[in-house]
């Protein structure tokens, strides 16, 4: 049995059972029947708490689940209504399951008593048919995820961006050798298979020598697994043309425009918190713990003074939450002035928006304040700062040739530092740009039409970008002629070093694929380096390739929660984790990348990590699984878990154990001396942490450099609530 964590219900116990399901077919409750039903009275249900990760000092993380305080209110009658539900359907493998949940104690929130149904007796219904699972006989079957199969381009170039704005690429730069145009017509731009608007200079219905292809981009904020958004340039053959930017004439009319809006944004992701479930962004940038006033600067450039305020708003998250109070309190300032303040409740997100008149900004640097008073009526307040953005009037000139701002009224916008060449773009939608045409040239600038309420950009040539080529390797993972039972992924440079271990499987009887991740990433991920294109492959081996499916797949290199390296710690990320959301918080978890069949995440096959960062680290780890024999050793305190897992590990060899509660304070030097005496294998379970194992800190990372040098390392298993963690700056 099992208790439901839904905060402020009431606490009753589950039984969650899987039972084999009809593939093809839809699974109904038909009928539940409780007997030999007892009544209770004055015994009544505990209220559901929430869960919550919580980490002591020596670094050790439980999960916990906080005691609710105030109930959530109920319809009169039975909780839960039903004494059984149906919580979906999945597969295992090529087995589908039905989910089926039992409520034997129920509360009658009209009478203040608690049933308990001894005995239930459910019926399944198997009628109606499932859409998109297909039978392969003996109960099999799959259920393929859906966009698998799509349409693919013939790829011309992936090109990569690595920071925001107009990007250029000439002819020359994509056809080097190439004398012949192509047909505009045929041009498709698009990134993650969005259509991307473009445009040719000169214009034309070719795209030939002397040519140049633009387009804008957000830049690398737009993929939140890597620093670069790479678009692809494809033929659209049999298809419809890709989307080219509307041409719009700009022609100068109207009165001039003394002034336009400049949008600023200032954020900092220097704190990841997978704790908070539900919040927009896991990465904040500082916390405020109550009563506390901090302070941020920030600067401004080319503001003006005008009778138009600027619009200011701040995100915030809370992060502490207690029952029946508001939790938070904070209050804005803007070099000391208080702009904006906002109370409210739990751990949810909070935008604070400000009016801000004339005169609290300054041309340079300026100050935001952010307190939390603390007196919102939680004894504790905890609140992240996530970002700022500000809207405020500026001056129309373009330093360094670059201005991008938006009008509030229409007019004849003269902008000075801009040559006759300059470019214009209307960016009001970034996805769906405006090529704009007509502008004049001043003595000082250019001069165009501004329509109320849109957003320009003008620049120079000089500040074009110019994305990185990338040509496509030659690719054949998407034919339905490869058969594999085993594998192995890994970057380009680490599959030399792994050959024996292919060596060693291909002995075994199994037939073994080694894929490198750039061509994963290329023709499942459209060139960006996500865990969605490892899963989408894996997916597509097992559905797709020659029968019988891949059973074994092994991800060769480490991996980090931290995708875009916001603590600059300049840890590897060649084999990025999937993370999913748990009851307790967000966490890296392999297994989701073997759940292939159906869009649940149960595994589907045999999936593992060797998380090597260095092609010195693959040969070290292949060496020893080669190369593994003699006797193992386990360690726990979690005493029984442990007795059961030792035989499974070392069937055939001499297990020793090592307990807590027996050696106390001598644990740490028994397992240093079992390292030491060159233990094959070591098996931990029980409670840790990043870097420690069990709540005593029975030995940790720092305990590394005291160990003896061994010819050969230990195989080991970390058993504990973060293991394979990702941690970025552990080891």
């Amino acid at each position: 049995m099992e208790e439901v964590l839904d905060p402020g219900l009431p606490g009753l116990p589950v039984k969650r059972s899987f039972v084999e399901a009809v593939v093809g077919r839809r699974v109904r409750l038909d009928a539940i029947v409780s007997s030999d039903v007892l009544s209770f009275q004055g015994l009544a249900p505990a209220l559901s708490g929430r869960p919550e990760m919580v980490q002591s000092e020596e670094g050790v993380v439980r999960a916990r689940v906080t005691p609710a305080k105030v109930a959530r209110p109920l319809w009169p009658g039975l909780f839960p209504v039903r004494a059984a539900r149906l919580g979906g359907t999945a597969f295992q493998g090529e087995v589908k399951k039905a989910l089926l949940e039992l409520w034997p104690l129920r509360w009658d929130s009209s009478t203040g008593r608690l049933q308990l149904a001894r005995r239930l007796v459910v019926r399944l219904e198997f009628a109606g048919k499932e859409e998109g699972e297909s039978s392969r006989g003996l109960g099999r079957g799959r259920r393929v995820l859906s966009g698998m199969r799509q349409w693919v381009d013939h790829l011309l170039a992936q090109l990569v961006v690595r920071q925001r704005g107009l990007q250029a690429v000439s002819f020359e730069d994509l056809f080097a050798s190439r004398r012949l145009g192509v047909p505009a017509f045929q041009l498709r731009l698009s990134r993650q298979r969005e259509p991307v608007a473009f445009h040719l200079e000169p214009a034309g219905s070719s795209f030939g020598p002397g040519s140049i292809l633009y387009f804008f981009s957000e830049g690398p904020s737009l993929n939140p697994y890597g620093n670069e958004a790479v678009y692809e340039l494809s033929l659209a053959l049999n298809r419809s043309r890709g989307a080219t930017m509307p041409l719009v004439a700009a022609s100068p009319s109207g009165s001039a425009a003394s002034f336009a809006s400049s949008v600023k944004r200032w954020e900092e992701n220097k704190s990841y918190q997978p704790g908070l479930l539900d919040a927009p962004d896991l990465w904040l940038w500082d916390s405020l713990v109550a009563p506390v006033k901090k302070g941020y600067s920030f600067a401004l450039e080319s503001l003006v003074s005008t009778s138009e305020p600027s619009q200011l708003t701040v995100f915030l998250q809370g992060g502490s939450d207690q029952d029946g109070v508001d939790d938070h309190h904070v209050r804005v300032s803007i070099n000391g002035s208080p702009v904006a303040e906002a109370i409210w409740d739990g751990q949810t997100p909070q935008a604070l928006p400000a009016s801000i008149d004339s005169g609290i900004l300054h041309e340079g640097s300026n100050l935001l304040e952010l307190e939390n008073l603390g007196d919102a009526g939680a004894s504790y307040s905890l609140v992240f700062l996530d970002r700022f953005e500000l809207t405020y009037p500026r001056s129309l000139s373009a330093p360094g040739g670059l201005f991008e701002a938006r009008f509030t009224l229409f007019g004849n916008a003269e902008v000075s530092g801009l040559g006759a060449d300059s470019l214009l773009l209307d960016t009001t939608s970034p996805t769906e740009p405006r090529w704009l045409f007509g502008a004049s040239p001043t003595p000082t600038g250019i001069a165009f039409r501004a329509e109320a309420g849109r957003q320009y950009l003008a620049l120079s040539p000089q500040n074009l970008l110019h994305p990185a080529v990338r040509f496509p390797i030659p690719s054949s993972l998407r034919s339905t002629r490869n058969q594999a039972d085993y594998l192995l992924l890994a970057p380009q440079s680490f599959l030399p070093a792994a050959q024996p271990l292919l060596d060693l499987r291909t002995q075994q009887g199994l037939l073994v694929q080694a894929v490198a991740l750039e061509q994963v990433y290329q023709d499942f991920g459209h060139g960006e380096a996500t865990p969605q294109a490892i899963h989408d492959f894996i997916a597509y081996a097992y559905h797709f390739w020659q029968g019988p499916s891949p059973r074994y797949v092994l991800l060769l290199g480490d991996a980090s929660y931290d995708y875009k390296d916001f603590l600059h710690s300049g840890v590897s990320n060649p084999v990025p984790p999937l993370l999913v959301k748990t009851s307790f918080l967000w966490t890296a978890s392999d297994p989701a990348y073997a759940a292939v069949n159906g869009e649940d995440l149960l595994p589907d096959l045999a999936l593992g990590r060797l998380p090597a960062a260095s092609v010195e680290e693959v040969r070290a780890l292949v060496e020893k699984i080669v190369a593994f024999e003699s006797s193992g050793l386990t360690l726990s305190d979690f005493e029984q878990s442990a007795q059961d897992v030792a035989p499974v590990l070392a069937a055939t060899h001499t297990v020793e154990t090592i307990l807590l509660r027996e050696l106390g304070s001598a644990t740490r030097p028994t397992i240093v001396d079992a390292f030491d005496r060159g233990a094959a294998l070591v098996s931990y379970l029980g409670h840790g942490g990043i870097a420690v194992w069990a709540s005593e800190n029975v030995f940790n990372n720092q305990d590394v450099k005291t160990l003896a040098p061994q010819a050969q390392q230990p195989l080991l298993l970390t058993m504990d609530c973060l293991n394979g963690y990702s941690w970025p700056r552990s080891s």
